[in-house]
């Protein structure tokens, strides 16, 4: 299975795409809560 591409969402979601034709949604805010250098990217325009 390959990362094919990765898309920001709404809400910190990133939809990840997979060369098997899969689709993820992966909730990423409570990660940018628990990890400090992430803070960052709760800049929308960042993000």
């Amino acid at each position: 299975m390959k990362l094919i591409n990765v898309e920001p969402r709404d809400d910190y979601i990133v939809r990840i795409f997979l060369d098997d034709d899969s689709i993820i949604d992966f909730d990423v805010k409570a990660e940018l809560e628990r990890i400090p250098c992430y803070k960052p990217l709760y800049d929308k325009a960042l993000f």
